[in-house]
């Protein structure tokens, strides 16, 4: 298949091992164009593609965006880059944005000399209603600091309709965290205006797209512990798979019936042992109580995760023509420290990016700033 999809894991095994196979002259690559091509379809059955939308062509060289293209689709929803200069290693997709809200093609690295790359992107109409909404998976990293326990809360969430969900004016998709829940701080939120707290928890402001595992929303807090908690997580959505991510510090979890021991991760140099809770799915309203027990005998610091050595899955790429702050590059950390496990079955992180770029191209970001913004979560995929 043409579909550009980094497999992450074989790329760390295999990467050193890619040696070049042709042997065949080829053309100097920079004499080589390719024809950018596709088509808007509607997935929400009714809809229709209205005639000259804009959209914008993205050109990557490995995995730093190089150059952004911009286009308008005829009146049939049919787009054309003509001449789109092509070299080895460069991939290409195509951001359409409908509604407000932003939508993919597939990320695709054609071969060379192909001369035409089709890049289809399926755009939908959108719906205040949550009843499609799902939590397909629900993740929590547990750190442990002298007399607290930071709290990694990553939910994935899947829309099982046909239409974007879209929940805005400062409304947002609700969330509650438990009431003991201090210094609550969000992650993958270049814009900082998608999430809003609230008395009980927070809104989550981001258009949800019809998909599985379309949007990951990340959360983090504090709560006491001094050698003993019962943490009760609301379950606000339909929930199917709940893991934990507890350090071999010390603290066990009660109530080892009803979890599954699952994979062990190394985090930061620390064994992390991954727990699966067997009572699934969970329903909305149900609230997850997870009850831990010991003192740490290691301690984690969580005032600067910024400058913690990073875990042994990295996410940030070095160097680039773009620099990365010290906030993002913090967010790169957490972010990477909750998604090992999910990078391993799934194999790469382009859904993340995509979301981040969806967040980016909707929230009404200057122009002049947009660019560096754009090319700075691009760099987060590497």
């Amino acid at each position: 298949m043409r579909r550009y999809r980094r497999a992450f894991i074989l790329a760390l095994f295999l990467g050193l091992l890619a040696w070049p196979l042709t042997t065949h002259a080829q053309p100097p690559d920079t004499e080589l164009s390719i024809v950018i091509a596709g088509q808007i379809i509607n997935g929400t059955p009714g809809g229709s593609v209205p005639a000259n939308l804009s959209l914008m062509l993205h050109t990557y060289d490995g995995q730093t965006m190089t150059a952004m293209t911009d286009g308008v689709a005829d009146a049939q929803g049919r787009f054309r880059f003509e001449s789109v200069p092509m070299q080895r290693g460069r991939s290409f997709e195509v951001m359409v944005t409908y509604r407000d809200v932003a939508y993919f093609s597939q990320r695709v690295e054609p071969e060379l000399g192909e001369p035409v790359l089709e890049l289809p992107v399926t755009v939908y109409e959108t719906t205040t209603a949550t009843t499609t909404l799902r939590v397909g998976q629900l993740h929590l990293l547990l750190e442990f600091a002298p007399g607290s326990v930071q709290v990694m809360q990553l939910y994935i969430l899947s829309n099982l309709g046909d239409r974007t969900i879209v929940v805005g004016d400062g409304k947002g998709v609700p969330f509650r965290l438990p009431a003991e829940a201090r210094d609550v701080r969000f992650e993958s939120d270049p814009t900082g205006a998608r999430f809003m707290r609230t008395e009980d928890g927070f809104v989550d402001t981001a258009p949800i797209v019809p998909g599985e595992g379309t949007l990951p929303t990340l959360v983090r807090y504090t709560l006491p512990y001094t050698g003993e908690a019962t943490l009760r997580i609301p379950i606000d959505y339909p929930t199917q798979r709940v893991s934990v991510l507890l350090p071999e510090v010390g603290v066990r979890l009660e109530d080892a019936a009803y979890w599954r021991v699952g994979k062990e991760l190394l985090l930061r140099g620390q064994v992390h042992q991954v727990f699966d809770y067997e009572r699934v799915p969970l329903t909305a309203g149900e609230v997850l109580s997870l009850r831990i027990v010991g003192q740490p005998a290691v301690t984690t610091s969580t005032s600067d995760p910024a400058t913690m050595e990073r875990p042994s899955v990295s996410l940030a790429r070095e160097g680039g023509p773009f620099r990365i702050s010290s906030e993002r590059r913090r967010t790169v950390f957490l972010v990477g420290m909750a998604l090992s496990l999910i990078l391993i079955e799934a194999g790469g992180l382009w859904w993340w990016r995509n979301r981040l770029l969806s967040a980016v191209a909707a929230s009404g970001t200057p122009p002049s700033e947009r660019a560096s913004l754009l090319q700075a979560i691009a760099d987060l995929d590497d």
